[in-house]
């Protein structure tokens, strides 16, 4: 089917005509920028045609990133079905989580006992900080400073929450179905 983008490389497809895990979890799936172990999962809405179509391009505007020796994974999420820290928030925000709690490693308190946990940004941020940390080029990881830059943040809430709240009127001007959620 032309135009349909293979995000998860699991061929089956959502309402959006999008792929889909079996499972609807994405765990099998997932899109890997290289080989290495992740750093980070960036989830996204699974039911939702337009967030699928812009989890491709920060796919593409992340692979091959230099210096990037624990890389992006990027998943399709869905309420019933993600993490714990993940599952409440997937329907109206991207979700960026590292795998470790980057205070762990440099001393800091993460967690009774020394427990490492994962450090999960949302939206605006969630997208920001997958281009700072993964962008293929300096000028996409400028670009991530800028979104994570603290006195702009009202602003880029505003816009992500305006994209968000209107993402199923935005798939068919890209050419993908409409989002299964209103």
């Amino acid at each position: 089917m032309e135009g349909r983008m293979d995000i998860a490389g699991i061929g089956q497809s959502s309402a959006a005509g999008l792929p889909l895990s079996a499972d609807r979890r994405g765990v099998s799936g997932g899109s890997f920028i290289s080989d290495a172990k992740p750093s980070a999962v960036f989830f996204f809405d699974g039911d939702c045609g337009f967030c699928q179509w812009s989890a491709e391009h920060l796919r593409r505007i992340c692979a091959g990133a230099v210096g990037d020796s624990a890389p992006m994974r990027i998943e399709p999420a869905w309420k019933d079905a993600a993490p714990s820290d993940v599952a409440p928030h997937i329907e109206r925000f991207a979700v960026y989580r590292s795998a470790w709690d980057e205070s762990a490693e440099s001393g800091e308190s993460a967690g009774s006992a020394g427990e490492a946990r994962p450090t999960v940004y949302l939206g605006h941020k969630a997208i920001g900080t997958a281009l700072r940390r993964h962008g293929r080029t300096m000028l996409w990881q400028l670009a991530g400073r800028v979104l994570s830059f603290r006195p702009l943040s009202p602003l880029f809430r505003a816009v992500y929450r305006l994209v968000a709240n209107n993402r199923h009127r935005f798939g068919p001007l890209v050419g993908v179905e409409a989002c299964v959620v209103r």
